[in-house]
């Protein structure tokens, strides 16, 4: 996905193939904006004012080097692990991918943001 201004909207950035995903993103955000991203059934919520990513009732601290918000998300069938500044901060949550809702989408409910790169490669199974 080529870089890009987020203002208040939702926006479509790319499907999800296959069963698990790497999806690597990078973004800047001003401190009053609420930034959404949503997939495969799960809502990750990132508060730059707060200096974190929420998940459900699960909290990490985000760390910007430089201005820039560098998050990898892992996703499989039973699970979506979190990597915040290369692995500064890390969760893994429990959660049953929806495949109907196959796609990454991010929504920006107040303020500005820039999606400086986001990318998606399908991860195999070792388990057949």
């Amino acid at each position: 996905v080529s870089p890009r201004e987020l203002t208040t909207g939702s926006y479509d950035l790319f499907p999800l193939t296959g069963n698990a995903q790497d999806i690597a993103l990078e973004l800047r955000a001003e401190p009053d904006t609420v930034v959404c991203f949503s997939l495969l059934g799960l809502s990750v919520q990132l508060l730059p004012a707060e200096s974190a990513l929420q998940v459900g009732d699960v909290t990490i601290p985000v760390f910007a080097k430089d201005g820039t918000i560098r998050l990898r998300l892992i996703t499989d069938t039973h699970a979506v692990e979190i990597f915040v500044a290369d692995g500064e901060a890390f969760t893994c949550i429990e959660h049953t991918a929806d495949y109907h809702q196959n796609r990454l989408t991010v929504a920006v409910s107040s303020g500005k943001a820039a999606l400086l790169n986001a990318g998606c490669r399908e991860l195999r199974r070792i388990w057949r």
